[in-house]
């Protein structure tokens, strides 16, 4: 083998390593790449919590309307149930209301509170349009703070409509005298403890025992 071709066998043995002297470093150069490959789950796991934040966020919303619009049912239903009791202000005007007992109808108007001791006086006109006498009559009264306003919004309305149902108390009150027909009735009682801030609402309620009616065998 002469020096030419000894000389060109070298060559191509440097060659080749030059070529793969080469490739090494560029696979380690792509190796570069792996960090920003290696970001996405850090982007992921940050939109993930921004989601699982706003999702708490719109249930929080919820639970406070949920809330608020059963505070409203409730009231409805216990206030609002159409003669079944009359609810009076204290501080409103003195026109009357209409109460279904267990017998009848009645016509109620709240004549007058005012402070006693630690509670209130109150008196009572109970009207009654029929021609019989009732008598082991029956009050179902029940007092809170003031009802709250309807334009108040959240969270307003739901910390004044915890107060008002926390606030409620109630009492029964006997009547010794009978109710006569055909004629308003005075009614005096006094409910205590309802301070002037924690007397905001008066409700009536009337349950009849015994009714007496003329003639009959």
């Amino acid at each position: 083998m002469n020096c030419k071709t000894i000389f060109a066998c070298l060559m191509v043995l440097f060659a080749s390593a030059c070529d793969q002297n080469h490739t090494a470093p560029m696979q380690v150069q792509s190796s570069p790449q792996v960090p920003s490959t290696a970001m996405a789950p850090s982007q992921s796991q940050s939109d993930l919590q921004q989601a699982l934040s706003d999702r708490d966020r719109r249930i929080t919303s919820l639970e406070t309307q949920l809330k608020n619009l059963t505070n409203r049912l409730s009231a409805l239903e216990e206030y609002k149930e159409k003669f079944h009791s009359a609810t009076f202000d204290p501080t409103g005007d003195r026109s009357y209301q209409r109460i279904d007992s267990n017998v009848g109808t009645f016509l109620v108007v709240l004549e007058n509170a005012e402070p006693y001791l630690d509670g209130q006086k109150v008196s009572l006109l109970i009207g009654n349009p029929n021609n019989v006498t009732y008598s082991g009559v029956k009050l179902d009264v029940g007092w809170h703070t003031r009802i709250p306003a309807s334009t108040l919004i959240e969270p307003e309305a739901s910390k004044a409509w915890d107060k008002f149902f926390k606030s409620g108390q109630q009492k029964e009150i006997n009547l010794t005298d009978s109710l006569r027909p055909g004629a308003w009735n005075k009614v005096n009682f006094t409910i205590a403890p309802a301070k002037a801030e924690e007397f905001g609402s008066l409700q009536i309620g009337l349950t009849v025992n015994q009714v007496q009616m003329a003639g009959g065998k």
